[in-house]
Parts: structure tokens; C-alpha cells; sequence
């Protein structure tokens, strides 16, 4: 019985020895982490073309177009990046127009 068990230990063993020496280092799955940084090259054209157009922010439908063929990225994305960039940029912070209460001059004071 024991030279049966010695002999399933020594095959194991030779299993093992060799699935080890077969095996693909396997690298730690690592989540990409969205953040300031993600896709900063495909960002600096819509960033330049708004710095350049700081007085009429709003791109027309032919420029975005273009960001989105030239920069590999999509219209969502383009749309969505001069959104926040109109309301992030301390340029357009407070430069919202104000909403004037109107007066109501059918009544007369007198």
C-alpha cells in the first residue's frame, strides 16, 4: 500500500513540476480608473477651440462633428465636456444672464 501511495505522490509531484513551468505569469487584474487624466489627448483640441471662443462657447453641429472623426471620440463625450466645461471654468462662472423681474406699467402710480 505504501509503495501505491509513494507512487501517486511521485506522479502528483511530476504534475505539478510540470503545470507550473507551463503556466503564463498571470498579472493582477487592475479596473481602469476614470479621472481628470483619462483621454487628456483627445480632450486638447475641444479645450484649445474653447479657450479660442471663450465670448460664443457653444460649438455648431458641423464642429463637433469634426472633434468626433478627428479626436476618435463621441459626440456624447464632446457634448458632454463643454457642458462641464461651461459650468467648471471660473471664466464662465457668474456670467450667467440674470433674469430681469419685469415691471408691470399698465397700473400708473398716480
Amino acid at each position: 500500500m505504501s509503495i501505491l501511495f509513494d507512487q501517486a505522490e511521485e506522479l502528483a509531484i511530476i504534475i505539478l513540476t510540470e503545470l507550473a513551468q507551463q503556466a503564463q505569469p498571470v498579472e493582477p487584474s487592475i479596473k481602469k480608473q476614470k479621472g481628470k487624466n483619462e483621454g487628456a489627448p483627445c480632450f486638447d483640441a475641444l479645450k484649445t477651440w474653447l479657450e479660442n471662443n471663450i465670448s460664443n462657447p457653444y460649438p455648431s453641429k458641423d464642429k463637433i462633428d469634426e472633434f468626433v472623426q478627428s479626436n476618435d471620440i463621441t459626440e456624447k463625450q464632446v457634448r458632454d465636456w463643454f457642458a462641464n466645461a461651461r459650468r467648471r471654468w471660473p471664466v464662465f462662472k457668474g456670467k450667467k444672464p440674470r433674469r430681469v423681474k419685469k415691471i408691470n406699467r399698465s397700473r400708473t402710480m398716480f
